[in-house]
């Protein structure tokens, strides 16, 4: 059970890091979004989302 519980836990880790690297580079193009409020909108995505946590942590 220890091993299940130490294997999911660094599953959590390796995801919680893609979902950081992926809002990272979502902020990183927002500036070249032409759309109008794209900026609003992808703010509010990373705000309301779990994500918005992960956004600087390394």
């Amino acid at each position: 059970m220890c091993l299940a519980l130490a294997q999911g836990a660094a599953e959590a880790c390796q995801l919680g890091a893609e979902l950081g690297r992926r809002a990272d580079r979502l902020v990183a193009v927002t500036p070249k979004l032409r759309a109008k409020g794209a900026g609003e909108a992808i703010q509010k995505l990373l705000d309301e989302d779990a994500v918005s946590g992960l956004i600087g942590w390394k």
